[in-house]
């Protein structure tokens, strides 16, 4: 069991601290929700808790309230920092670029589950990345996301996430506010003791203050899992979006836009401590798009450590 959960826990550990593509004009937290990362995260979280089946000493049995659920430890507060080096921080064919780069992110919300079968989570976000040479690339978030999941028969667990906020430029200069809704849906199975695969399939619909970053996406995901040790994981992901556009310029260019990305990141994992993980990844993304300046071939490496405390 112990290990089972640990492989539950690793898979969204894994995905969090990877480095994200950040796509030319789209807000940073944009990626991350086509990516399903707050939902592998929430999974996970609900894979650690795991089901409620009576009453502790510090319960009171079939009231729920106050006094239940601050003893139950549903409170989180997270963040992470990390660092990288990327071969094209701006994602654009013809401004192709070089250069390190360093992540903080901060979080604190709420992760419960609900009547023993619906799993709902709420945060506040905070995301920055900052590039040492090509700054106008650099970008920082302020977002708030809640999602609630289930089991919908068998394996197969789904989960809506509505989000929105605010991104920044390198200065604070601008913001361009941002929501949407997320509905997606995934299944792990178990191939041996230290084997964990798990498909996905999610939608998103993002709205804008830009208009012309109004877009559809629909994504497709197989992640890996592979415990070497209690303490030790390998995890892998590839990916394929395809990102509609409602209109991007379209009386300019006069073509619609849609972008086709393909990635695949590979990441190893160390928990030296139950709330503290360190990790080491590599990515390749490429994208294509019938809007040619938006076609990008990246690859990025990063190591990063992650803190989670509950309460």
């Amino acid at each position: 069991m112990r290990r089972h959960l640990l492989l539950a826990c690793a898979a969204g550990a894994c995905l969090f601290v990877a480095p994200a593509a950040i796509a030319q004009g789209q807000p940073p937290i944009d990626d991350a929700v086509i990516q399903a990362e707050i939902l592998n995260r929430s999974a996970s979280e609900a894979s650690a808790a795991g089901p409620r089946s009576e009453a502790t000493d510090n319960e009171i049995d079939g009231e729920a309230g106050i006094y239940v659920l601050t003893v139950n430890e549903i409170f989180f507060i997270a963040g992470s920092a990390g660092a990288g080096y990327t071969d094209n921080p701006t994602r654009t064919a013809t401004d192709t670029g070089e250069d390190w780069y360093a992540d903080l992110d901060a979080s604190i919300g709420v992760s419960t589950r609900l009547g023993g079968a619906l799993d709902f989570g709420a945060a506040v976000n905070v995301n920055a990345r900052d590039y040492q040479d090509v700054d106008q690339a650099s970008s920082r978030s302020l977002s708030t996301t809640v999602s609630v999941g289930a089991p919908v028969f068998g394996p197969l667990y789904g989960s809506l996430i509505a989000f929105g906020g605010y991104a920044f430029d390198d200065s604070f200069d601008n913001e361009t506010g941002f929501y949407g809704l997320s509905a997606n849906a995934s299944a792990p199975f178990k191939l041996s003791d230290n084997l964990l695969i798990r498909p996905g399939l999610g939608v998103t619909q993002q709205w804008s203050d830009v208009s012309e970053n109004n877009s559809l996406a629909l994504t497709g995901s197989v992640d890996a899992v592979y415990a070497i040790s209690q303490q030790w994981m390998v995890s892998g992901r590839v990916s394929v979006a395809q990102r509609t556009y409602e209109d991007f310029y379209e009386d300019v260019t006069f073509v619609e836009r849609e972008d086709t990305s393909v990635g695949v990141t590979a990441s190893l994992v160390w928990h030296p401590m139950r709330n503290m993980t360190l990790s080491g990844s590599i990515s390749y993304e490429s994208q294509d798009s019938t809007f040619f300046l938006s076609e990008f071939d990246a690859f990025d490496s990063g190591v990063a450590v992650s803190l989670r405390h509950t309460f």
